[in-house]
Formats: structure tokens, sequence, C-alpha cells
């Protein structure tokens, strides 16, 4: 069996690569976020390849049980606001 050890900013670069330069048109791109986190920088940097490339996506929240129902909508809200989805 073969392994293959890649560190993060490979597989980010890769994602880039795939989104920008393969020619690939996925149907849907599912963006999961988790929501204590919020938008970091490479989240960011997707949503705006994923608008440039006119790929279509969703975002997605998840680990919205760890926070109460109030702070979950706080976060959301944020990360709406940050991703230009609001």
């Amino acid at each position: 069996m073969l392994f293959f050890s890649y560190s993060i900013c490979t597989y980010k670069n890769l994602i880039i690569w795939y989104l920008t330069y393969s020619g690939a048109r996925p149907q849907t791109i599912v963006l999961v976020l988790d929501v204590k986190a919020g938008l970091p920088d490479f989240d960011k940097q997707m949503i705006e390849i994923l608008r440039d490339q006119k790929h279509p996506f969703v975002i997605v929240v998840n680990k919205t049980d760890k926070l109460a129902q109030l702070e979950v909508a706080e976060k959301v809200a944020a990360i709406q606001e940050a991703s230009g989805a609001a």
C-alpha cells in the first residue's frame, strides 16, 4: 500500500488548482465551516475563487450543537456578512 504525505499547504494548492485550472465544472461545491472558527482567510479565498470561476456553492456550518442558539445565530450572521452572502 502506498502512502503519500502531503502538507496542508500542498492540499490547499491542489484545491485551488482544481477549481481554477483543471477545467472541472462541479455541479455544486459544499464549503463546510466550523461555526466556532468563523470564516478563516483560506475560506475567504475559496469563496472569492468560487465566485470568480462561477462555480455554484453552498456554505454549511457544523458543530452548531456546541454553542447556544443565540451564539450560533450571531456566528452564522457574521459568516454571512464576511462571505458577502448577507
